[in-house]
């Protein structure tokens, strides 16, 4: 509704007899509590340990309550991560803010796993790490035979 807050707004007033003087506080309950926050295990929420992760580390959580400190990260000025060493460390982080193009998709550590579109494996840091992984998942032509860890299989001759 136009002209109306949707805030809602708690009122704390206390008189002291001794000194005869009274205050009043005044909350913002939308400023206090994440209303918009819509988590699992809210116990997670300014537990005093960073949940790099959505849905905690979001501006609607406010950062995990506070836990999450984004850092800005030298050479992209857009990006704001808790941990900005995981950026470019060799393993791709494939999970916002990490893989995304303001931190560019991991500092680069992404840039294989990302090229490889129709490539789906659980810990895209596996791919081309140096370790031929044989299973059904990494082996494959969508995952450029582990990411190149993979002998590319040959056609017998006619």
């Amino acid at each position: 509704v136009d002209g109306v807050s949707t805030s809602t707004w708690l009122s704390v007033q206390s008189y002291n007899f001794d000194t005869e003087k009274g205050y009043a506080k005044v909350y913002n309950l939308s400023e206090q509590f994440y209303p918009k926050c819509g988590i699992q295990y809210p116990f997670l929420i300014g537990n005093g340990v960073c949940d790099d992760r959505p849905p905690y580390n979001t501006e609607a959580c406010r950062s995990d309550g506070g836990d999450c400190q984004r850092n800005p990260v030298d050479g992209f000025p857009d990006c704001f991560v808790n941990t900005p060493s995981l950026l470019n460390n060799g393993e791709c982080n494939d999970y916002p803010p990490y893989n995304t193009e303001a931190c560019g998709w991991d500092g680069g550590d992404c840039d294989l796993y990302n090229s490889l579109v129709d490539c789906t494996v659980n810990t895209p840091s596996l791919l081309n790490n140096g370790k031929c992984n044989d299973g059904p998942t990494y082996n494959t032509e969508a995952c450029g035979w582990d990411g190149g860890d993979c002998p590319t299989p040959t056609t017998a001759p006619a």
